[in-house]
């Protein structure tokens, strides 16, 4: 699936929502089409100089929030319909998951640091998978990953399996488990009617130990905060719940894309639109923003101007630069520059 640089709100910068529906039409397919054509063409005219890949990788990493992610400073989500980025790590809910079940300590000698990769929260992991953590090189024996229901981080636990027995006629201690008709019960209370005798069913002092609930965001490390996840009692012993994002506290407003890659891709995006719907009868406006991008992006790529895009270099960290042309522009002002966005 195309990941977009763009999003749905960035077009009512320049265009009314209104308007935007009426060109979409409820088939937000064509967001992909028009933008993977913007992108072509800004690949066109920016590759040969120009870090271009690395910074629209920048915007289409950044994905809806997602409660199972632990987001460090600096990253960037969409939440409410809004670009946030993170000024204080946002700590993400940890299911049941014995990691012990998905990785194990890897036997490989590591020869350099940078041999394997480093765990990444945003990739898929299947049998066979050697990654870095923590400086411990771990191997994937079952799948897991952004696209499958849980991210197991190697090597972190935060919750502790309870063993527990069938119920039999016996006393028990408080918060003692047991399982009963296929069913999980704690002993939450000893009154004075208690009564060793009566199945937990039907003795008040027992308690239904309930599912995981990932929504849940309140589970308390005392030691008996017991769910039952995949047919077994746990309890946590590391703060599972989620950190909610919150501006000025954790996140702030913010947006890391590159903005003269944003602003014309926006331009070449729309008229890719207006094209899809009726390429003859594209407004004057669209045509002179399309005109407008393409004249800076030929500028741009002839170095006659600074697009303010990281440049590429070459193997022994020069730049790859056409000097014949760039010796044009012998001030680099940018307050001189009519192409600054």
């Amino acid at each position: 699936m195309y990941k977009r640089f763009l999003q749905d709100s960035d077009y009512t910068a320049i265009i009314t929502r209104e308007a935007l529906g009426q060109l979409i039409r409820d088939d937000h397919y064509r967001f992909e089409q028009a933008e993977m054509a913007a992108e072509a063409t800004m690949l066109d005219y920016l590759t040969e100089n120009y870090c271009i890949e690395e910074e629209l990788l920048k915007g289409k990493r950044i994905q809806p929030y997602d409660s199972r992610i632990t987001y460090p400073v600096n990253a960037a989500f969409w939440y409410e319909n809004k670009l946030h980025m993170v000024i204080k790590s946002i700590k993400g809910y940890k299911s049941p998951e014995d990691w012990n079940d998905y990785w194990i300590y890897s036997m490989d000698t590591i020869a350099e640091p940078d041999q394997f990769p480093v765990f990444k929260q945003l990739q898929n992991y299947y049998p066979g998978d050697r990654v870095m953590f923590n400086g411990i090189l771990y191997e994937c024996i079952k799948e897991n990953g952004l696209d499958f229901t849980h991210i197991v981080i190697p090597g972190v636990k935060s919750w502790e399996k309870k063993e527990c027995d069938e119920w039999n006629k016996q006393e028990y201690e408080l918060w003692d488990v047991v399982r009963y008709e296929d069913k999980f019960y704690t002993l939450m209370t000893i009154s004075n009617e208690h009564d060793s005798f009566k199945s937990p069913d039907l003795c008040e002092d027992w308690g239904l130990i309930g599912d995981y609930d990932p929504a849940y965001t309140e589970y308390q490390l005392d030691g008996h905060d017991y769910v039952v996840y995949n047919g077994s009692v746990f309890y946590p012993v590391r703060n599972p719940n989620p950190d909610t994002p919150t501006i000025g506290v954790n996140v702030k407003l913010g947006d890391p894309r590159n903005y003269n890659i944003k602003h014309h891709m926006l331009h070449l995006a729309l008229y890719e639109l207006h094209k899809l719907v009726a390429p003859h009868n594209v407004s004057n406006i669209r045509i002179s923003d399309y005109e407008h991008t393409l004249q800076w992006l030929k500028d741009a790529s002839k170095l006659k101007i600074n697009p303010q895009i990281p440049r590429r270099s070459e193997p022994d960290h020069t730049m790859s630069t056409d000097w014949a042309v760039a010796t044009f522009q012998a001030l680099y002002d940018p307050n001189l520059n009519p192409w600054q966005v």
